[in-house]
């Protein structure tokens, strides 16, 4: 299921951005591949450790990601974050797919395609918040699984948070508006991960 997470459009994506960047702007290249290797080395040991990692492990992953997509897009994503809280651990690949949503169906998706990703993460009343929103086209969440799309990476996340930490798992959605994902996992718990 993991697997089904590294979208390969994504990599053929990235790889054609850095083909044309050699030519454009080499020095963009070279940093484009350090990205790119951020976000391939981070996906495979998160498959490799199969247990719940720290958060900023997690979170340079998903940056790898977003700061390929900064350079396809040029302008068109900005990038806000407001860390408050980092010691807590989460599911392997889970802040990734969400902010590939966001780009994808938020961001991209609505006319001009241009906004921003905010991830923010706070302690409050023992429990870690990790929120994830954009400014993107937004959606109905009561018709996200009656549309006929599998939304398999949304679906993954949440089991995983719920079942790995007990966490929840919460989107809110307006069209026209965005979109905010909510992730609340208690500080204290041990991870229940079953091997």
């Amino acid at each position: 299921m993991l697997l089904s997470q590294i979208q390969p459009h994504f990599i053929f994506n990235a790889l054609t951005t850095i083909q044309t960047l050699t030519v454009k702007s080499p020095e963009t290249a070279y940093e484009a591949i350090d990205y790119f290797s951020d976000f391939l080395r981070g996906s495979m040991a998160s498959l490799e450790s199969g247990k719940p990692i720290p958060f900023e492990e997690d979170l340079k992953t998903a940056m790898g990601y977003l700061e390929i997509e900064k350079l396809r897009f040029r302008d068109s994503i900005n990038v806000v974050m407001q860390i408050r809280e980092k010691d807590f651990k989460v599911p392997p690949l889970t802040i990734q797919p969400i902010v590939e949503n966001a780009v994808r169906h938020g961001i991209r998706g609505k006319s001009p395609a241009k906004g921003t990703i905010s991830i923010s993460t706070y302690r409050a009343d023992g429990v870690c918040v990790l929120e994830i929103s954009d400014d993107g086209c937004g959606f109905d969440p009561d018709k996200i699984y009656s549309d006929g799309k599998l939304h398999v990476g949304v679906k993954n996340v949440r089991e995983r948070v719920e079942k790995i930490h007990g966490g929840k798992y919460n989107i809110e959605s307006t069209p026209g508006e965005g979109t905010t994902v909510t992730i609340r996992i208690p500080a204290d718990v041990e991870d229940v991960w079953q091997e």
